[in-house]
């Protein structure tokens, strides 16, 4: 997967690079908060689609939680709003517990979805800072299931939670084209088991790197171009 998100990149860049090998590439406005390209007039409304999660706490075990989430951005607002759908990137996998079931001790591991409505107002923004207190809630399910002495995993139960989530997060832009970010939340978790609401329900938090690639290539075609 990497090789081949690298031989991508070669041959988007590598021909708009070969005319303007004596060019400075200091003077490419790489290291800039403002793109060294035109802009076409921004719009009110753009559609908003990434790649999201977070690394939420199960009693006193962490497990990454991926998602992606699409919607729309009102930028003279400053609200996003639109959907999300997120599960765990692993199963999580739990102590030896006593199942009711099949009378015995075993390995327990769980599987979670989730599938959201989600609110971003911004709170805060200049050129360098964005803050935002993202809002969410939505239905999922828990999934669990047990070990047999063979080793393999046998369907267990499954519950229905709901949950709502309240975050605040912030992001520093360090070019126009790098930021990172980071962010803290509460997840409330409703099921009609009373144990498993309050394993899940806790903390969360994730951190990111964010890197635009269709911004480096557009600065490459235009400073290229401009020969």
């Amino acid at each position: 997967m990497t090789i081949r998100f690298f031989a991508l990149c070669l041959m988007l860049f590598c021909p708009a690079v070969s005319p303007a090998q004596n060019k400075p590439f200091g003077q490419w406005g790489l290291f800039s908060l403002d793109r060294p390209f035109p802009e076409p007039e921004a719009k009110r409304f753009v559609p908003l689609v990434q790649l999201d999660g977070s690394t939420m706490f199960v009693g006193k075990r962490s497990v990454r939680l991926g998602g992606l989430k699409a919607g729309v951005m009102d930028r003279e607002l400053g609200i996003s709003a639109g959907i999300g759908f997120y599960a765990f990137t692993n199963r999580l996998r739990r102590d030896p517990g006593f199942v009711d079931e099949i009378g015995k001790t075993t390995n327990i591991e769980s599987d979670f979805g989730l599938i959201t409505l989600f609110l971003q107002p911004r709170v805060f923004e200049n050129r360098r800072f964005l803050v935002t207190a993202p809002i969410s809630y939505g239905f999922g399910g828990v999934d669990q299931f047990y070990q047999t002495e063979v080793g393999s995993l046998r369907f267990l139960r499954s519950f229905r939670v709901s949950v709502l989530s309240l975050n605040g997060a912030a992001e520093f832009r360090v070019f126009y084209w790098l930021a990172f970010g980071g962010g803290l939340g509460y997840q409330f978790f409703g099921a009609a088991d009373s144990q498993l609401q309050r394993e899940y329900s806790g903390f969360s938090y994730h951190l990111r790197l964010k890197i635009d690639i269709i911004d480096l290539y557009k600065t490459v075609q235009f400073q290229t171009r401009k020969e």
